[in-house]
C-alpha cells in the first residue's frame, strides 16, 4: 500500500517550533523581571577624585559618568595642597554630581571622596540583550514567510506521488 501523504516529519518540526517559541517567551520574561529589579540599580561605590577644582564652574565627579547614577554623597573635601577639610556649607553637591562653589574661596586641588550608587555589569548586559531583541519584531515577518515556505515545500515533496527521487 503507497501511503499518499507522510506528515509525521511536519509534526515534529512543528512542534520544535512551539516549544522554542514558549522557551524564548519564558526568557523573554524573565529578562524583563530582572530588568525591572532595583538590584541592578544600587551598585554602591566610594571613590576618591583627586585634583579636582572647586570654583564657580563646578566639578563634575568622575563616578557622575556611570550609568544610572543616583545618590550621590560627598563624605569629605580635603584641599590637597593645605590638608584643610573643606565645610559642606562652602559647596553643594546636585543629583547630577556636579560640584559647585559656595564661598569666596576657590580651590584648584582637592580630594573629593564621595559614595553613589549605579547600574552593575549585568543591569547593561541585560539592557544591551535587551535592546538587540528590539530587533526581532523587524525580522519575524521574515522569519514567518521562511517558515511557511519550509512547510509547504515539505508537504509538496511529501504529497506529490512521484516527486520523491527513487534510490536516494
Amino acid at each position: 500500500m503507497k501511503k499518499k501523504g507522510q506528515l509525521g516529519s511536519l509534526q515534529s518540526v512543528i512542534a520544535v517550533l512551539i516549544i522554542v517559541g514558549i522557551l524564548v517567551g519564558a526568557g523573554l520574561m524573565i529578562m524583563q523581571k530582572f530588568n525591572e529589579s532595583t538590584q541592578f540599580t544600587s551598585i554602591e561605590e566610594n571613590r576618591v577624585d583627586t585634583g579636582a577644582g572647586i570654583n564657580s564652574t563646578g566639578y563634575t565627579l568622575l563616578g557622575a559618568s556611570e550609568l544610572k547614577v543616583n545618590g550621590i554623597s560627598v563624605t569629605s573635601i580635603v584641599n590637597a595642597t593645605t590638608g584643610t577639610i573643606i565645610a559642606a556649607g562652602n559647596y553643594t553637591v546636585s543629583a547630577a554630581g556636579v560640584i559647585t562653589n559656595n564661598s569666596n574661596w576657590i580651590w584648584n586641588n582637592t580630594n573629593i571622596t564621595y559614595t553613589y550608587k549605579h547600574a552593575g555589569a549585568s543591569y547593561i548586559g541585560l539592557n544591551n540583550t535587551k535592546n538587540g531583541m528590539l530587533v526581532l519584531p523587524e525580522l519575524l515577518p521574515l522569519v514567518i514567510l521562511i517558515v511557511l515556505i519550509g512547510i509547504i515545500l515539505g508537504v509538496l515533496f511529501n504529497v506529490i506521488p512521484g516527486s520523491r527521487i527513487q534510490g536516494a
